[in-house]
């Protein structure tokens, strides 16, 4: 597993209050051109990091039904799994940073948190 390549960022609905910090965080990340990016589902998305097809994966909203397993084969594959506060990922957690390895966990967790939008 590397540090660089591919990063998933899974989408929020419309209507979710997220969504503003979602665009902050994909307009960060373009910026810093590191990485190539693509919008999967988490169980897509997390099965991809854990056979090494994707190097990261941010869902700032991710339930249970769509998280449990993926993120189970993703810690078993030896990726970090947090949520965005960096805390263990548990199933009543709701949103999900998995990295495959610890560097660039820490760096796409402090994106993720740099570009919270400014509340008006």
């Amino acid at each position: 597993m590397k540090d660089g390549g591919l990063v998933v960022l899974d989408d929020v609905k419309a209507l979710d209050p997220r969504r503003p910090h979602l665009a902050a965080l994909m307009a960060a990340a373009i910026s810093l051109d590191r990485w190539d990016f693509r919008t999967l589902s988490t169980t897509l998305g997390m099965a991809y990091l854990a056979s090494g097809r994707v190097n990261a994966y941010v869902a700032l909203r991710a339930g249970p039904v769509h998280g449990a397993a993926g993120t189970l084969l993703a810690q078993e594959a030896g990726a970090t799994v947090t949520d965005i506060a960096g805390q263990p990922w548990t199933v009543e957690t709701d949103s999900l940073v998995a990295a495959s390895t610890p560097v660039l966990h820490a760096e796409v967790l402090a994106l993720v948190g740099a570009s919270k939008p400014v509340e008006r």
